[in-house]
C-alpha cells in the first residue's frame, strides 16, 4: 500500500477530498501525516519479526571508542547492560558512552513506510483514523467502528507474526545473546544412564 492511499483514508473519515499527491502543504494532509507517524512509532517500538534485529555485534569507533546508532527505536544488551541515549550506546554502569570492546544486542529498528509489510501499514492507517476521529472529530460512533476495524488489523500481524517468526529455543535474543560470549560447552565426562540424556 503507498503512503498515498493510507493519507486519503484518513481524509476520507473527516470528510475530505482525495489529494494525489503529498507535496500539497494542506493542514488536512499535515495533520494525517502526523497521526500516521505518531502510530508507526508506536507500533515499530513494540519490536516485531520485520524490524528486530534478535543478535547483533557492534564495535566502538577506534578514535571516540562510542557506538553510534541511527533509526533505532530500542536496544537491548545482550552481553552487557545498556541503552540508547542521544542516538548513542550508553553504559548506565559507567555513566559513559565510551566502550573498550564489542557488545553485543537487540536492535529495535525504524524503517519508513515503504519498508513495512502489508499488515502492519493496515493496522497503521486504522490506528492512526482511530486516533484522528476521537480526538480532533470526537465521532464516538465512527470510533467505536474503526476500534473493532484496529483489533482485527492486530490480530492480523501478531498471527503473521507467530507464522513467521523462528520458533527454536536456540533462536531467541537471551540465549543468543549468551551463546555469543562463551566457548562452546565442554564436554561432562562423567556419564550417568540414570540422568535424563546421560548427563550427571
Amino acid at each position: 500500500m503507498e503512503l498515498l492511499n493510507a493519507v486519503n483514508y484518513l481524509l476520507s473519515l473527516s470528510g475530505g477530498a482525495e489529494v494525489d499527491s503529498l507535496e500539497h502543504n494542506l493542514p488536512d494532509i499535515n495533520a494525517a501525516r502526523i497521526r500516521i507517524d505518531e502510530a508507526t512509532r508506536t507500533l515499530l517500538k513494540r519490536g516485531w519479526w520485520f524490524n528486530t534485529d534478535p543478535c547483533v555485534t557492534l564495535s566502538p569507533d577506534e578514535g571516540t571508542k562510542e557506538i553510534t546508532l541511527t533509526n533505532i527505536l530500542k536496544v537491548k544488551g545482550l552481553s552487557q547492560f545498556v541503552t540508547l541515549q542521544n542516538g548513542k550506546l550508553y553504559d548506565p554502569h559507567t555513566r559513559s558512552y565510551e566502550f573498550s570492546g564489542d557488545v553485543t544486542v537487540e536492535l529495535v529498528n525504524s524503517y519508513p513506510w515503504e519498508f513495512l509489510p502489508e499488515s502492519a501499514q493496515d493496522y497503521i492507517m486504522y490506528k492512526a483514523g482511530h486516533d484522528m476521529v476521537v480526538h480532533e472529530l470526537e465521532d464516538l460512533n465512527k470510533a467505536q467502528y474503526l476500534s473493532r476495524e484496529v483489533q482485527e488489523a492486530m490480530l492480523q500481524l501478531k498471527k503473521e507474526e507467530i507464522e513467521l517468526q523462528p520458533r527454536n529455543v536456540l533462536n531467541t535474543p537471551s540465549v543468543q545473546g549468551l551463546r555469543s560470549r562463551v566457548k562452546p560447552y565442554r564436554q561432562n565426562r562423567y556419564i550417568n544412564p540414570n540422568y535424563p540424556g546421560g548427563r550427571a
